[in-house]
């Protein structure tokens, strides 16, 4: 007699959901230490709900992901292939926005075109709060 699955999911949302609210308030805990403006100037429970939810929308896309993947290889592959995604498209909007500053003048909206898609990528949220 196994477990069902849908104590199996419950399970992982619950312990999903429990190290969300950890990672939270570390993180909110660490940005009000650091004096960064947006966590200084934001109140506690917008903050709190924001970086929750976020965390909670990518929570539920890896459960999501899992449920269509069931090969580890095919796992690590498309984990790995992912982050290399991110890695080239963040490393060319970088470029293009931070050390192509001739293509800016020659196209005047690709500066915020690149600013648009850096601050897209989850990686980049808080860097509103930097420029």
């Amino acid at each position: 007699m196994g477990m069902k699955d849908s104590v199996y999911w419950i399970v992982w949302i619950i312990q999903g959901l429990c190290f969300q609210v950890l990672s939270t308030l570390i993180l909110i805990c660490a940005g009000s230490t650091a004096q960064f403006k947006i966590f200084t100037n934001s109140d506690f429970g917008a903050l709190f709900i924001m970086f929750l939810a976020f965390g909670v929308a990518i929570q539920s896309v890896a459960l999501f992901i899992s449920a269509l993947i069931s090969r580890t290889k095919t796992a690590q592959t498309a984990g790995y292939a992912a982050i290399l995604i991110g890695f080239v498209f963040q490393s060319i909007l970088w470029w293009l926005r931070y050390l192509g500053p001739s293509l800016v003048r020659r196209h005047p909206h690709l500066d915020q075109i690149c600013t648009l898609g850096i601050h897209s990528l989850p990686s980049f949220q808080l860097c509103k709060d930097v420029f």
